[in-house]
């Protein structure tokens, strides 16, 4: 980077070059000062010479006092075009160096701010996965002890008989770890799937004791179904739901297999959606990195 001009080294360098444009004219005002007058010619009358010499004389002396203003106005011009040129070249080179120390202030800043941002950015990713790991961790203890309540409603072997003191009693034991604390860290879509499964034990387990508000033997409308069990407007239920709502439930000791069918087909669901969010049936990274090397 340039440094910034001197103004003093300005200041004495237009000094000098005033001195010395003045010191020129002075020299040459005295140089015309001191050139004697030319002879007269031999061969011409004392008259003639006279007068020759008058005019000449008169002459010299006009020549002698324009030349020292004709130099001084030069000089000066000289001078007043060397300052400004001078003066010019200070600015300019002033106005560089401004320039220079702007853009370095900016750069500099430019670059602490992405330093800040960069820092930002790195702090919340490690809050975020600081997060996510006690999130997971919480939730596989959790997810565990609601997988294990779902073990009548297996895909494989075929499910057991269930009774209507068994369903309710699952449907008991669900709602127990719900409020002990392992609905707190179910995803809105684990959520959802939850409730269905509540709401479809509610079904049969209403249907046993006639209590299902429902006289006609035809499926419910999704209207209806939305309004009785209490869910949101956009909510659409799953065909597991709508089946069970629209089955003619007859009273007996063990519940039908097309019922209990349902009934796995909402376990399996919630189930599918805790596994998503533990990310447990994910492919582990070390086996992609492993495949990529091979």
């Amino acid at each position: 980077m340039r440094s910034q001009p001197n103004s003093k080294s300005v200041v004495l360098f237009l000094s000098i070059s005033l001195l010395g444009m003045l010191m020129v004219v002075i020299v040459s005002a005295e140089q015309l000062s001191a050139a004697p007058g030319s002879p007269a010619p031999q061969g011409i009358s004392d008259e003639t010479a006279g007068r020759s010499r008058d005019v000449k004389v008169e002459k010299e002396k006009a020549t002698r006092e324009g030349t020292p203003l004709v130099a001084t106005i030069t000089a000066v011009g000289g001078i007043i075009v060397a300052i400004i040129g001078v003066v010019s070249a200070f600015f300019s080179e002033r106005r560089t160096h401004d320039k220079e120390l702007e853009i370095t202030r900016l750069t500099g800043e430019l670059a602490r701010r992405k330093d800040l941002e960069l820092a930002h950015e790195n702090f919340l990713n490690a809050l975020n996965t600081e997060y996510d790991t006690a999130l997971r961790s919480e939730r596989v203890a959790e997810y565990r002890k609601l997988w294990e309540l779902m073990i009548n409603l297996p895909k494989y072997p075929r499910p057991v008989e269930l009774s209507i003191e068994g369903l309710e009693c699952l449907a008991m034991e669900c709602r127990k770890w719900y409020f002990a604390g392992g609905g707190l860290f179910l995803s809105e879509e684990a959520r959802e799937r939850y409730f269905n499964l509540q709401d479809g034990c509610k079904i049969i387990l209403e249907k046993s004791c006639k209590g299902w508000p429902s006289d006609s033997d035809e499926t419910p409308s999704e209207d209806f179904l939305r309004k009785h069990l209490d869910r949101q407007d956009n909510w659409k239920p799953p065909m597991a739901i709508v089946n069970l709502a629209g089955h003619r439930f007859e009273k007996q000791d063990f519940l039908p297999g097309k019922v209990t069918e349902e009934l796995r087909r909402l376990g399996s669901s919630l189930r599918t959606a805790l596994t998503d969010d533990v990310l447990t049936r994910r492919t582990s990274q070390v086996k992609v990195a492993q495949g990529a090397t091979c």
